[in-house]
């Protein structure tokens, strides 16, 4: 993307592609990106931004796919979330200069980072930990899990709570609550 269309719009693009896949890793790609370019901390804002709102998407999907009853709760406050975070990166873009950096000669992004492989053995963990954490602590222990997973990936923790509210009844204010921290 950055090869494409410039180093502040590909790391745009950068962040509404990686948000696709993790919100977390695209934000963790681009905070250390700017650490060895300080001068792309703003077009990084851009891109977290960006990433960020194209996970309340993936989110809105996920559930609809895995458990729709869940979208009546979720999905309207998802979309307005996203809309949100997705404006604020485009008024984030056009408020960066182009004259800014394009007399400098910035190296692009590696595509690939383990961190994403990662992320799927952590989705399987989530799937035993959440129904774990129900049994031995009840609902506290969805909260905390929650919270705690929220900060590595969010997927994770959201198609756990879907699986669980549809086959084992989990309430509905509880999955609220629960995908509410994960995703803060």
């Amino acid at each position: 993307a950055m090869r494409l269309t410039g180093s502040e719009r590909g790391i745009l693009w950068t962040g509404l592609l990686g948000g696709l896949a993790s919100s977390t890793a695209a934000t963790v790609a681009l905070a250390r990106y700017t650490r060895q370019h300080p001068v792309m901390v703003s077009a990084a804002i851009s891109g977290t931004l960006a990433a960020c709102g194209i996970m309340f998407f993936r989110m809105v999907v996920l559930i609809g796919v895995i458990e729709p009853a869940l979208l009546s709760t979720f999905g309207g406050a998802m979309m307005i979330a996203g809309i949100l975070l997705l404006g604020m990166a485009l008024w984030r873009q056009r408020q960066i200069t182009s004259a800014e950096n394009n007399d400098r000669t910035i190296e692009a992004m590696a595509p690939f980072d383990l961190g994403t492989a990662f992320s799927f053995a952590f989705l399987a963990v989530m799937a035993v930990l959440v129904p774990a954490a129900k049994q031995w602590l009840g609902t506290s222990g969805i909260f905390v899990l929650s919270t705690i997973s929220g900060l590595a990936d969010v997927d994770a923790i959201l198609v756990s709570l879907a699986r669980l509210h549809s086959t084992e009844g989990l309430t509905t204010n509880v999955a609220a609550v629960a995908l509410g921290l994960a995703t803060l």
